[in-house]
């Protein structure tokens, strides 16, 4: 079981976990609007989440060569997450059977 995070273990914080939270559940509302709902095995959710994941990683890699772009890694960050999250909805509410 995760704990719940709270203010006092993460002061000033609340407002940004707040906020990045809320964008997550944008990218996921955003994704399911492109894509309708997925349900996809746990190989096929691994690809895709390790694709996202890559798309960090050339972020990283790039800011060697030009200036680094928070804002684009931020946002590929958020789509990590939102992939995940969709990763979680479908073990827990898809058709797939272990």
């Amino acid at each position: 079981m995760i704990a719940a995070t709270s203010e006092a273990h993460t002061p000033g914080r609340g407002a940004a976990i707040a906020l990045t939270l809320q964008q997550i559940h944008q990218e996921r509302n955003e994704q399911t609007r492109k894509w309708g709902v997925q349900d996809h095995s746990p190989e096929m959710w691994l690809a895709i989440l390790v694709e996202e994941v890559g798309e960090v990683a050339k972020e990283i890699a790039e800011s060697h060569v030009k200036l680094f772009n928070t804002k684009r890694y931020r946002q590929e960050l958020i789509q990590v997450a939102a992939v995940a999250a969709a990763a979680v909805e479908s073990l827990d509410y898809g058709t797939f059977q272990s």
